[in-house]
């Protein structure tokens, strides 16, 4: 009895669920809806307390016709995370070892000629090659990848415990890579996945960018059109969806629709691992919106200049998005952490030279997360805490997962650094050697 009382506690809920992505919410709406005039538009006028998009919502209603839907739902979101990990495994497998293209195998050959002044620090642990024989060989990598998403007890809490679907969006990106990735992949189908994860997500079209740069490595040249094309059926998806939405809850509230659906949501925030539900309790209410959108901003902003310095690794790329967005997001979880770490496997090239900054940050980051716990408990249940206390678990927790972002940028620019010194000096020597037989000839 402790125990289920301690699981479902708002303290230990706040880290490892997204309660506007669970099916309390979409119990809460089916509850407004009766209470009003029985329309779904009228959910969304109740000082937007319900965030979810509408076909989302409307998808999800039925579920609660049945006798057990919570049992249903975790059913349910364990067959996603067994797809989410095979497709993971999948991915890391193609990307690896068989879909090879020509710029990742001149890369390791690059790798292999490197001084060691400037070869990874953490080649013996991580591969940096094919020949290469660490302590972790590139095979495993995919397998550990798959390994580490599925059997976290994160995602089994989430979705078991309290019915929270917060990994569908992580689903519909995966499938994206899927689709993209095997024999046949249709870019009709990945615009679809991808359309479907922004929809309910809107940070999620930002993985557009990688998906375009993987597409001009698999084309072995710039391919115009199918960047294009791959452009034109996402926004004709996305398109496709929002029309949908406005016929389902009417002209008179899509607009409102869509600020409950994608804006910050700070009027109905509670604490959690992010640390703007604390700068909405310290705000003068005039300061919010400003605040609120610099906040939703700034993802969108470290797309253009991560492009221009990492176009030529897209994997890499993909990681990074994925965990700037868990640092800005408005509610954090751990599940979050734990799908993007998943991608850093993907990019044993930049994991061999982070330092020992990340190391310290990865065993150390549970401890303010524990803490975030234990003081939202004394907050909320024994009154003897107050909200200072959580805060600063929270900006702890963001300064270590900031710190792992900020080794993982590093490692990749050292690693495309490397790459162009070590080139830069042997043309620089065979110029020296030409010259040499020129005046030896003469």
């Amino acid at each position: 009895m402790v125990i289920k009382e301690w699981m479902h506690s708002d303290a230990l809920s706040s880290v490892l669920m997204k309660p506007i992505l669970s099916l309390a919410h979409v119990r809460e709406a089916q509850a407004i809806q009766k209470l009003t005039d029985g329309r779904l538009s009228s959910v969304y006028s109740a000082n937007q307390t319900i965030h979810l998009p509408p076909l989302l919502l409307a998808l999800l209603k039925p579920l609660l016709d049945f006798s057990n839907p919570d049992l249903l739902l975790a059913i349910a979101l364990l067959v996603v995370d067994l797809l989410i990990s095979y497709m993971m495994e999948t991915v890391g497998q193609k990307f690896l070892l068989s879909k090879r293209t020509q710029a990742m195998i001149e890369e390791e050959q690059e790798q292999a000629k490197l001084p060691d002044v400037i070869k990874p620090q953490n080649d013996h642990i991580f591969p940096i090659n094919l020949e290469s024989k660490p302590i972790i060989p590139i095979e495993s990598l995919p397998l550990l990848a798959a390994m580490a998403y599925f059997f976290s007890p994160v995602c089994t809490i989430s979705a078991n415990v309290y019915g929270c679907f917060q990994n569908i969006p992580a689903f519909l990106l995966m499938a994206a890579l899927h689709e993209f990735l095997k024999e046949g992949g249709s870019d009709m189908q990945l615009a679809l996945f991808l359309a479907l994860a922004s929809y309910i997500h809107p940070h999620y079209c930002v993985f557009l960018v990688p998906f375009i740069l993987l597409q001009f490595e698999k084309q072995f040249e710039s391919n115009t059109y199918k960047k294009a094309l791959l452009v034109l059926y996402f926004l004709l998806w996305s398109t496709t969806l929002q029309w949908l939405s406005f016929r389902l809850v009417g002209q008179e509230v899509y607009w409102s629709v869509l600020e409950a659906s994608y804006g910050c949501g700070w009027n109905t925030i509670g604490p959690s691992l992010s640390v703007q539900w604390y700068l909405y309790i310290q705000l003068f209410s005039r300061f919010r919106d400003y605040f609120s959108t610099i906040l939703l901003g700034l993802p969108w902003l470290l797309v253009a200049p991560l492009t221009v310095r990492l176009h030529k690794y897209p994997m890499v790329m993909v990681a990074i998005l994925s965990t700037v967005w868990t640092v800005f997001a408005p509610v954090q979880t751990l599940f979050d952490m734990n799908f993007s770490m998943v991608f850093f496997l993907l990019s044993p090239k930049s994991l061999a030279r982070m330092g020992k900054a990340s190391l310290i940050a990865i065993w150390s980051i549970m401890v303010p997360v524990i803490l975030n716990v234990v003081d939202q408990w004394m907050w909320f249940e024994a009154n003897t805490g107050n909200a200072n206390y959580v805060f600063f678990q929270s900006l702890g927790y963001n300064v270590f997962v900031c710190i792992i972002l900020a080794e993982f940028c590093s490692a990749s620019l050292q690693r495309d650094k490397a790459l162009r010194l070590a080139a830069k000096e042997r043309a620089t020597k065979t110029l020296d050697e030409k010259v040499q037989m020129e005046k030896v000839q003469s």
